[in-house]
């Protein structure tokens, strides 16, 4: 498992062997370039999947814990500010898991659309009481009501730029060479990578 700033030394690394004065990739800059390398790969890996095969993998997402559920008062509605920017995916499967804190057994029903449309003022009804959810802009909407002080946790296919550069780096070990390529032709680098046995085809 790799951290951003691991990441983006690697691909340093990779592009300048030695160090000479004419290499002037900054780590911010090769953070920035597999950051949206590594949502590039698992947004046009999973678009390119059968719909019924669109398998998301554990190594892909970001958990986070203790996010705190709000109500608008306006709307009559309990919500949920993500905690970072998702990859944008079919069926919002950028937001992958929620579920209350400590009861993973448990996940919210996620709302589609259409399910919204035909079922409009009877969700909860619907459901049957289980918890559900939808995606609207940065907010989680929640169709029931929620309990007083409740935090839930999330495993979201997190944008890597909100992630910090000591976070885990959510890619799994077969797709690191992928990325790292790709990175380099972001930055316009026409230069065939080496290829790195010790990552390649593992997953880490």
């Amino acid at each position: 498992m790799y951290t951003k700033i691991e990441m983006g030394q690697r691909l340093q690394s990779l592009l300048y062997p030695t160090t000479t004065p004419d290499s002037k990739l900054t780590i911010q800059e090769a953070m920035k370039a597999v950051s949206e390398a590594r949502d590039e790969v698992i947004r046009m890996g999973i678009l390119g999947l059968k719909a019924e095969t669109n398998i998301v993998l554990g190594n892909w997402l970001s958990e986070f814990t203790d996010v705190e559920v709000r109500y608008d008062s306006a709307k009559k509605k309990y919500y949920t500010d993500l905690p970072c920017g998702v990859i944008a995916l079919p069926n919002d499967q950028g937001v992958y898991h929620v579920y209350f804190n400590n009861n993973e057994e448990d996940m919210f029903i996620p709302v589609t659309p259409a399910m919204r449309s035909m079922y409009r003022g009877s969700l909860a009804q619907y459901l049957e009481g289980d918890y559900g959810y939808f995606l609207l802009e940065n907010k989680i909407w929640y169709t029931q009501t929620m309990p007083v002080d409740c935090k839930v946790s999330m495993n979201l296919i997190a944008q890597s730029g909100d992630l910090g550069e000591y976070d885990y780096f959510p890619i799994d070990g077969s797709l690191v060479q992928t990325v790292l390529e790709r990175a380099a032709q972001l930055l316009g680098m026409q230069k065939q990578l080496p290829q790195d046995i010790t990552n390649n085809n593992i997953s880490e």
